[in-house]
C-alpha cells in the first residue's frame, strides 16, 4: 500500500497468505524491502487488476523487489497473461530456490497423483480431478509427470485442488 493509499499488486508473484508457513518472513522481508525506500513502479501490458490494485513491477533503485522475494524462496511465480515481461527471469530465480530449498521451498511435499495437468494459457497445474482440469480444453493441456516437473517449467499450483 503506497502513502496515497493505492493498492499495488505486485507483478508475476504470489506468496504466502497469513494462514500459510512463511507469511511472517515474507512480509517483513517485503517491508524491509521497501518500507520508507523511494520506489519505482514499472508496468506491463496491463495497469489494474479486476479488483482496482495497481499491477506493477516494485524497483527500489536497480533492485527489482518481486525477483528479490523469489530468490529468497518467500514468493513463487503466478503468472497471468499478458503481464509476462519478467516470467523467464522470474522461472530461473524460482528454480534456483528451489534447488537450493530455501523459505517455501524447504518443506517437501510427497507426490499425491500419478499425473498432473497444466493450463498452457493460465500456467496453472492441477490435481487430474480438479474441476478446472476437467474443463481445460485440449488444445491447452499439458501433462507433467510430478508436480516437480510442472514447478520447474514455471507453472503455478491451482488455488482451489492445491496439488
Amino acid at each position: 500500500v503506497l502513502k496515497s493509499g493505492e493498492r499495488v499488486r505486485y507483478i508475476g508473484i504470489d506468496a504466502p497468505g497469513e494462514s500459510e508457513s512463511f507469511f511472517k518472513e515474507a512480509k517483513e522481508a517485503n517491508r524491509e524491502m521497501v518500507e520508507g525506500k523511494k520506489i519505482t513502479l514499472e508496468y506491463d501490458m496491463e495497469k489494474q487488476d479486476k479488483w482496482g490494485r495497481t499491477l506493477a513491477y516494485v524497483w527500489v533503485d536497480t533492485f527489482l523487489v518481486n525477483a528479490g522475494l523469489i530468490r529468497k524462496g518467500l514468493a513463487w511465480v503466478y503468472s497471468h497473461r499478458p503481464n509476462l515481461k519478467y516470467r523467464d527471469y522470474f522461472c530461473f530465480l524460482q528454480r534456483q530456490a528451489r534447488e537450493e530449498k530455501i523459505g517455501v521451498w524447504s518443506k517437501a511435499v510427497p507426490e499425491k497423483e500419478e499425473y498432473y495437468l497444466g493450463n498452457k494459457r493460465s500456467f496453472r497445474f492441477h490435481r487430474p480431478n480438479c474441476k478446472y482440469a476437467l474443463q481445460m480444453a485440449e488444445r491447452n493441456k499439458v501433462v507433467f509427470k510430478t508436480r516437480e516437473q510442472a514447478l520447474d517449467s514455471c507453472y503455478s499450483p491451482c488455488k482451489k485442488c492445491n496439488p
